[in-house]
């Protein structure tokens, strides 16, 4: 569901939309990632059971003084950050500014391949089946993904079910733009796992 987005959408900013995923406009130097409060201890219900599901951390994303979206993270007591590939949790995400399709699966796909090395074939397997599971995004939407270790992730918009990803590597690919060390929005993940992060950090480049 799912780090920075881009100029040319400043776009798809916000998602860089899936998140803020953004297509080439939104680059890393200028994100900023700041804590943010939870307003509800109430789990929302996800597409996949999570026993002893309860909030992680939250944070939102700026970029260039723009709102992109706020996310939060949803994981059972024995969620560990550095096994997170081990673990359901669920990223919950309600953007803050419009994207469209293309540049919420373009800028997804080039995060994962700066995280994951894969050929060009697989990648473009992965960005066929991107395209069935992220949509548009519009201001207000609401984006659950749940990661279902050994298995994939799940996606719901706004509470409707969108097309499953079915390839572990893949789904440990995608959700790593947010939880991996090296994802390009370090801040935003240490606000995600709840490490009392600076209240406005500038991601890596």
């Amino acid at each position: 569901m799912l780090s920075p987005p881009s100029t040319a959408t400043i776009v798809l900013i916000a998602a860089y939309a899936v998140f803020t995923w953004t297509t080439g406009g939104f680059s890393s130097k200028n994100a900023f990632a700041q804590p943010v409060q939870s307003t509800t201890a109430i789990v929302p219900k996800m597409p996949v059971g999570i026993d002893d599901a309860q909030l992680v951390g939250a944070g939102r994303l700026k970029f260039w003084g723009f709102d992109v979206y706020d996310a939060k993270l949803w994981a059972p007591s024995s969620f560990v950050a550095a096994e997170f590939t081990k673990h359901p949790f669920a990223l919950d995400i309600t953007y803050l500014r419009d994207f469209s399709q293309a540049d919420v699966v373009q800028r997804s796909l080039q995060e994962m391949r700066d995280l994951t090395v894969v050929s060009d074939d697989k990648a473009a397997q992965w960005e066929t089946q991107l395209r069935k599971s992220l949509p548009a995004i519009r201001k207000g939407d609401r984006l659950v993904g749940s990661y279902k270790p050994n298995e994939g992730a799940s996606f719901t918009v706004n509470g409707k079910a969108l097309d499953d990803i079915r390839d572990p590597e893949m789904a440990r690919a995608f959700f790593s733009m947010w939880l991996n060390p090296g994802t390009t929005v370090p801040a935003l993940r240490r606000a995600l796992l709840g490490l009392e992060p600076p209240a406005q950090t500038k991601a890596k480049p």
